[in-house]
């Protein structure tokens, strides 16, 4: 009888020590499970932090795959900037608005010819609201026929616009320059850029002269009419002002200038 209840006291201690290691199994796999949620719940709710940040950044890409990050720069740092690459410029076109940097402008002009390219710019107050803009000339290897672009800025960003090559010749400090028809021989005279918007700017011709290839016969100066005596004083005196510097396009240049 004694034998049967030790054994019976023996079994009850078994079957409580088997629950004891149970319930302790239990209770470090559900320790272990939470740990595992809290972690993951901490993780999503540090991407979702980082994503919404990073949608709060409002930065255009450039074509480099740089940030343009104009908006927290100074006016020579967003020229600068276009200058060397680092960021894009608006180029209006065909009614759009395309996004180039600075290698694609020697294209603009002859996609075809591998020899054309930027040789020189200038900074100028083109319109005379105190700010300046950039020209770039750009000509072929062999001095062949381009053109200029104006880059302006408006609103932290930098529009650049094409001109041909009779357009902003001899450019003075003070925004005025000569300019002439195709041909050179209809219509010729003296300029200034009074109003840029995002779609282009607007010429002013201060004081020209217009005829045919036999000879020029009628004069403004000042935009009224004038005599040949008149409109020539006017170019004289224009020849008399100070050019423009032009530098050579390189990064040293651009580094000086801004």
């Amino acid at each position: 009888m004694r034998e049967k209840m030790s054994i019976e006291k023996m079994a009850r201690v078994i079957f409580i020590l088997i629950m004891i290691v149970l319930v302790i199994f239990i209770c470090a796999k559900m320790k272990e499970r939470y740990s595992i949620e809290d972690k993951g719940a901490s993780d999503s709710e540090q991407t979702v932090l980082g994503s919404s940040v990073q949608d709060k950044v409002d930065v255009e890409p450039s074509a480099s795959g740089k940030p343009n990050t104009d908006t927290n720069m100074s006016a020579d740092e967003i020229y600068k900037a276009v200058l060397l690459g680092e960021t894009s410029f608006r180029y209006p076109t065909d009614g759009k608005m395309e996004t180039i940097t600075i290698t694609d402008v020697p294209a603009l002009f002859d996609p075809d010819d591998s020899f054309m390219k930027i040789w020189e710019f200038a900074v100028a107050d083109l319109n005379g609201d105190g700010e300046d803009e950039v020209i770039l000339f750009v000509v072929g290897a062999a001095g062949d026929a381009g053109g200029k672009v104006i880059l302006h800025q408006s609103d932290d960003k930098v529009y650049g616009y094409l001109t041909d090559n009779r357009t902003l010749v001899d450019l003075k400090i003070d925004g005025t320059f000569n300019f002439s028809d195709p041909t050179g021989v209809t219509e010729s005279g003296i300029a200034a850029i009074t109003n840029f918007t995002k779609e282009g700017y607007t010429v002013d011709k201060i004081s020209y002269e217009t005829g045919t290839y036999k000879g020029w016969d009628s004069f403004v100066v000042d935009h009224h009419s004038a005599t040949e005596e008149e409109y020539l004083d006017v170019v004289s005196k224009q020849e008399k002002k100070q050019n423009a510097e032009w530098y050579d396009f390189n990064n040293e240049n651009i580094n000086t200038m801004f």
